[in-house]
């Protein structure tokens, strides 16, 4: 028998920060919005492995975590005027888990292994448990081929909560709570596999996945934070449905030689269905990519030289996106400058289409790198000098609307609103050294 304890601190803190300048001829306002998400871990995890003779290995183990909340928001119409921040929680919980595996191997040609993992998660009075059971079974086949199948049951009590439109990403991870139960998913898939005498080897795998309980935002909220300054609870603003996932995976990989690397593509639909979201509709969720290409190639020219490239390709996320504005006037107009300069008062409406309807343009960029090695009495350093981004594609961060003038008439002011974005991450030379004992 083998043993081993760890002891484990992780602290988790991400913020988003949007400050939008709107000016106007003479007149100037600012509006700031900050989404927080604080979550400070500590886990005391032990795992026992059991080796019964050539048969059965067999795992055990337990795991106890005290997860500790604290997210946060922040709104402010004025920068020059700070107003409190809105903790949505200051939140201690508890999550504990068991599980138990055993990889049985009756004969050389198959190997099964079959567990099940029973998890608990306390957060203020209410206490959840789950048993998530697992199955895999793999079987070679003459020539080199092999089939393999799996299914498996998940629970997850830390919830992403990410909102839908074409701005700033606000995400926030809370935790379960009374209200907002954990999410659960079931995962089926099936593949072949097969190894090439080239050192080549070939695997696909077709995949299904069910998800219970999923997080979004209700319908017109896209933060937390005007449900805390109106005195309402965090949790009036968020709805929870249900999602499925499909698709099949490939994979080509070379693992021997002067020059290695691998193809791998995914095709893959996400959806999700929320009652109070899109008319009760299915919507595609915003992380749905149709496709995800990745090529890597690394060439090992001598024992102290290596070449290397990365090219990525993928769908981009769905967004939701108005289709159209309204003007609704509150007047027929206030003559405070004369009568050819009236003053009218109103709201902009905006007018939106099927949910998360919206693709942007595909993600894609190319990496290139060099890396020197050398080796020294005690230990190996290596230089790197890499490009990300070799063609500077312009892939988009965000999106955002602006108010462009596009008069003809000096007289007669006439705007638009157009689509822009913004890039992140141009192209990017970088050079680093690394040494290892």
């Amino acid at each position: 028998m083998q043993a081993t304890t760890a002891l484990l601190y992780t602290h988790y803190n991400s913020t988003v920060n949007l400050v939008r300048h709107v000016v106007r001829d003479t007149e100037r306002a600012s509006y700031r919005l900050q989404n927080k998400s604080y979550i400070e871990d500590f886990s005391l995890k032990t795992d026992f492995n059991w080796a019964l003779g050539e048969k059965h290995t067999i795992r055990t183990g337990l795991i106890l975590t005290a997860h500790h909340f604290r997210p946060s928001t922040y709104t402010s119409v004025d920068e020059a005027v700070q107003g409190p921040e809105s903790v949505l929680m200051n939140r201690d919980t508890w999550e504990a888990a068991a599980y138990a595996e055993d990889t049985y191997a009756p004969f050389p040609a198959l190997k099964i292994n079959a567990g099940i993992r029973y998890s608990g998660f306390r957060t203020g009075t209410k206490d959840y448990l789950q048993p998530e059971p697992r199955l895999a079974i793999a079987y070679s086949l003459p020539r080199n081929w092999a089939i393999k199948a799996s299914a498996a049951s998940m629970s997850q009590y830390v919830h992403l909560l990410a909102n839908s439109g074409f701005g700033l990403p606000t995400d926030l991870w809370i935790p379960s709570t009374q209200r907002t139960k954990p999410q659960l998913s079931k995962q089926a898939a099936f593949g072949v596999a097969k190894d090439f005498r080239s050192g080549v080897t070939f695997t696909a795998e077709g995949f299904y996945k069910t998800m219970d309980r999923m997080v979004s935002y209700k319908e017109g909220s896209t933060s937390l934070a005007y449900t805390i300054s109106g005195g309402g609870s965090w949790e009036d603003q968020i709805t929870q449905g249900r999602g499925w996932s499909y698709g099949a995976e490939f994979l080509l990989q070379k693992k021997t030689g002067r020059f290695t690397g691998w193809a791998g593509y995914t095709l893959s639909w996400t959806k999700q269905q929320f009652d109070k979201l899109n008319f009760g509709r299915w919507f595609y969720a915003r992380y749905d990519r149709r496709h995800d290409l990745s090529l890597v190639g690394i060439y090992h020219l001598n024992a102290n030289v290596t070449l290397s490239s990365t090219w990525v390709y993928g769908t981009s996320p769905a967004l939701t996106m108005p289709q159209g504005q309204y003007w609704i006037s509150n007047n027929s107009g206030l003559d405070l400058l004369g009568s050819d300069k009236a003053y009218y008062t109103g709201r902009v409406f905006e007018e939106y289409g099927r949910r998360n309807g919206f693709r942007a343009a595909p993600y894609q960029h190319l990496d290139v790198a060099v890396q020197f090695h050398k080796k020294k009495r005690r230990f190996e350093r290596t230089w790197e000098i890499s490009v990300y981004n070799l063609y500077n594609q312009q892939n988009p961060f965000i999106y955002y609307f602006d108010t462009v003038d596009v008069s003809t008439d000096p007289k007669v002011k006439k705007y638009e609103n157009r689509l822009k974005q913004v890039t992140l991450f141009p192209i990017m030379p970088s050079v680093s050294y690394g040494f290892k004992f």
